[in-house]
């Protein structure tokens, strides 16, 4: 049987998860004021940062958290509608690859949106309820969705979770990217996104915190 370790000192651990809490705290607060009127105009309350991925970039942060979908929304449900599904909040700019176009610091609420194709998009709306920036939602398991029965519910889904990676910046051989310029992929429940920071080379971005 294997001695189980002495670990770090009690009063350190709490200070320690008293400053995360803190900070958790606001980013909540930060969001709710941001998003205020997108939030009424959704029918949605207050956002809890429960389920969030905080990720340090740099000398940024990006944070992706999830808005609890009910138990009872199908596949089918999601085909047919658009729902929220998350807030991001992010410090430096969040630059589309396709178009270009950079998705400001702040906080925007996230909807999943079918489109006639029969694939979705991300919608990033902003405080005033307008759309800031909508893009393209990447099935992470294409052929496990196809074959989700449309009145299962989503939650049943095996690839569906919350994630940020983080990958780039220019530092190794084989990296294609230019020095500063990394990819953040960001995860909402069977989707992703990616998008682009630049950041300075020598401030690389950290791994994700589950909250």
């Amino acid at each position: 049987m294997a001695t189980p370790s002495a670990g770090a000192p009690k009063d350190l651990l709490d200070r320690v998860a008293r400053g995360h809490a803190g900070s958790v705290k606001a980013c909540e607060t930060f969001v709710n004021q941001a998003l205020g009127t997108a939030l009424r105009q959704k029918n949605l309350g207050p956002v809890r940062l429960e389920t969030a991925i905080f990720a340090r970039v740099g000398p940024g942060l990006v944070v992706n958290g999830a808005l609890p979908l009910k138990a009872t929304v199908t596949k089918g449900h999601l085909q047919k509608r658009a729902h929220p599904v998350a807030v991001l909040l992010n410090t430096l700019p969040f630059r589309d690859p396709i178009t270009n176009i950079a998705l400001g610091p702040g906080a925007a609420l996230v909807v999943l949106r079918p489109v006639p194709t029969g694939e979705f998009a991300f919608d990033f709306v902003g405080g005033d309820g307008r759309i800031r920036f909508s893009t393209r939602a990447t099935l992470k398991d294409p052929v496990g969705f196809e074959s989700l029965p449309s009145d299962r519910s989503i939650a049943a889904f095996p690839s569906c979770m919350l994630d940020i990676d983080i990958y780039g910046g220019g530092s190794g051989p084989n990296d294609p990217l230019p020095p500063g310029n990394w990819v953040i992929c960001v995860s909402i429940l069977a989707w992703r996104y990616c998008g682009h920071i630049d950041i300075p080379p020598t401030n690389p971005p950290t791994g994700p915190i589950i909250v």
